[in-house]
């Protein structure tokens, strides 16, 4: 199992107004992480495993802002194409952590 990663606010908003659409934002941070909070706790009480790509995520782009002395949200929209869909970076971030939670093969960064 695989929880969703978190999502670039400042990125959803634009690709939401690209599409024209409407109203309040349909997303939050908070609730993002509610959820993956929910998969982790499913997965432990099914006995499978769970990748916590909303940590996965969050923990990189907060090691390369602070490794580039960059703003998190600016950093945060490179793993996303539109803010809520992962890039080829935050893919790879996230077949490397399950990758690892797995026990099987990782690539090298």
């Amino acid at each position: 199992m695989i929880t969703p990663p978190p999502i670039s606010l400042r990125d959803w908003e634009i690709e939401r107004t690209r599409r024209g659409m409407k109203g309040e934002m349909d997303r939050t941070v908070e609730n993002t992480r509610r959820y993956a909070d929910e998969c982790l706790r499913l997965g432990e009480e099914l006995g499978i495993p769970c990748v916590d790509a909303f940590e996965l995520i969050m923990s990189a782009a907060k090691k390369e802002a602070k490794d580039k002395g960059q703003d998190e949200e600016k950093v945060l929209s490179g793993y996303f194409w539109d803010g809520l869909h992962l890039s080829e970076k935050g893919y790879k971030v996230v077949v490397d952590g399950e990758s690892y939670s797995l026990g099987l093969f990782t690539t090298s960064a």
